[in-house]
């Protein structure tokens, strides 16, 4: 329609020289174009990515579940998220990035969270059970110095019997201790894991809402270049009729 229109006001002898300067036109114009939708959509697209990097970080700031430790390795790991338009639809490799962090950061909890509790379930059971011990090795000790008697020798053995269920006893309630610590641990860190998930869907929830703003804008630019152009295309038809009936008149005229 363009073309026919500006030929068609131009004289026969310059019809190939205006055909050969439409079709540049149109190459230059869809060159320009393009490179105008790319401009707006990686503008958009990057705009949106430092935006959203910006927010995870201050959600994690903000967030009163998570634990410090952790805090500080999701939020260096979302630091070192690269945040360029060639990677705006890489959503899937920066989530990827952010569960394989929290995966690792869950284990290394973990294993820590075990190490300190067998210490700390250790120390407080050598000092309790120091109590205990301290306790049978003074009613040993007393007992020894009574007179050699059957008695004595009976008591003694129900002091070793009891000594004996003591420290099962004892064994019971440290496997006991342990076992509960474990799970309050597992529990605590559950409670990380399903956290961090939540996180995760809300970057990616996030990222995919931006991306589509951003193929939006880009869509809305090509709509808009497009009706102008649209819309440009009667008052070139009218000028070339003017053109034609100017034309006409001259060689009447003449």
């Amino acid at each position: 329609m363009i073309m026919n229109l500006i030929i068609g006001g131009v004289p026969g002898g310059n019809i190939g020289m205006a055909s050969g300067l439409a079709n540049m036109a149109r190459t230059l114009g869809s060159i320009v174009g393009v490179a105008l939708i790319v401009a707006v959509l990686t503008g958009s697209i990057q705009g949106s990515l430092d935006q959203l990097k910006h927010d995870t970080m201050k959600k994690v700031d903000y967030d009163t579940v998570l634990l410090p430790s952790i805090k500080g390795a999701i939020k260096s790991k979302i630091g070192t998220i690269k945040t360029n338009a060639s990677t705006a639809g890489s959503v899937s490799s920066n989530t990827s990035l952010l569960r394989s962090e929290m995966n690792r950061k869950i284990t290394s909890a973990r294993d820590e969270g075990l190490v300190q509790l067998n210490r700390e379930i250790n120390r407080q059971a050598a000092l309790k059970w120091a109590a205990i011990d301290q306790t049978f090795k003074l009613q040993r000790q007393a007992l020894q110095r009574l007179p050699d008697s059957p008695k004595r020798s009976t008591l003694l053995t129900q002091l070793n019997a009891k000594e004996q269920e003591a420290a099962q006893a004892f064994i019971q309630q440290k496997t006991a201790m342990k076992q509960l610590a474990v799970n309050s641990l597992n529990t605590k860190l559950s409670q990380q894991r399903r956290e961090l998930l939540h996180l995760i869907d809300w970057v990616q929830d996030q990222t995919n809402k931006n991306t589509e703003h951003a193929f939006s804008a880009a869509f809305n630019t090509v709509a808009g270049i497009t009706f102008t152009v649209l819309l440009f295309c009667p008052f070139l038809k009218r000028w070339r009729s003017e053109k034609t009936v100017e034309s006409a008149n001259s060689d009447k005229v003449i």
